[in-house]
């Protein structure tokens, strides 16, 4: 196995947890580290250990979140569907099975046109005659 097939190996199996766990160390350093405002917000409870939690579990989240694109991107595929049911991936290079029947029905359609239009240039050159 070679050096760039193993860096490769390793990299499918451990970059992601490795990404998040890069993210989780990024999200605790900054809510250690976040300058406290005069007034903390309610939603924080007032509280600065509450306050230092959810600027930390933002920090994640968005973390988070550019390292599963990354990690999707690696692999060609997106973000597909982001929706109250929750979120899906899909590959790139394959096309959803809803647009190869589409594409296949347009296919159909046109062919019956171009029969259509067939037919009615006989019929119109029969009456010149």
């Amino acid at each position: 196995m070679s050096h760039r097939q193993q860096v490769a190996s390793w990299f499918t199996r451990w970059g992601f947890a490795t990404l998040v766990a890069l993210a989780g160390l990024v999200a605790l350093v900054v809510s250690a580290t976040v300058a406290l405002p005069s007034d903390i917000p309610g939603v924080a409870l007032q509280a600065a250990p509450v306050y230092r939690i959810e600027v930390g579990g933002a920090i994640f989240i968005g973390l988070y979140l550019a390292a599963m694109s990354f990690a999707l991107a690696l692999q060609n595929r997106a973000f597909t569907e982001i929706g109250t049911a929750g979120v899906r991936a899909e590959t790139l290079g394959e096309m959803p099975q809803s647009l190869i029947i589409q594409e296949r029905a347009l296919e159909i359609l046109s062919d019956k046109l171009d029969a259509m239009r067939d037919l009615l240039d006989e019929r119109e050159s029969e009456r010149d005659d």
